[in-house]
């Protein structure tokens, strides 16, 4: 997580989120348990490019990413046929909420989610609770 470095720290600063966080050993540790690891930056963040105009949805526009994350596993060879399970942290444990409310047949075959500190504001709670009850 880049928090601590510009610009992601001005513009996390109000969060007091403006600290590096390496998640390398958790991946370190599944890669070492025999899983295939598929780390990336969700749209506008880290060292991703740009969507949406640089618009942050904390999870309504990125769960495209998550989509997009599960179909590029599904078109490999190599992984195609694998069982899939997610580690969804932070902002992208809302967007992948929002992905399995938006899209739930992509999650057809996911066999498990761990959802490591998803933060929700209020904001989109009542628009989360609403779209899952479509």
């Amino acid at each position: 997580m880049l928090t601590h470095l510009e610009p992601w720290r001005s513009q996390w600063a109000a969060s007091g989120n403006a600290f590096e966080i390496d998640f390398t050993p958790d991946y370190q540790l599944l890669r070492e348990a025999g899983f295939n690891v598929l780390a990336y930056d969700l749209r506008n963040h880290g060292l991703s490019g740009e969507g949406n105009g640089g618009i942050t949805s904390n999870g309504i526009y990125e769960a495209r990413d998550i989509v997009g994350s599960l179909n590029y596993v599904r078109s490999r060879p190599d992984t195609r046929d694998v069982a899939i399970g997610l580690f969804s942290r932070c902002m992208g444990g809302c967007s992948t909420f929002a992905a399995m409310a938006q899209f739930p047949g992509a999650f057809d075959s996911v066999r498990c989610l761990v959802a490591a500190q998803p933060v929700t504001p209020r904001s989109q709670e009542s628009a989360s609770i609403e779209a899952l009850s479509l």
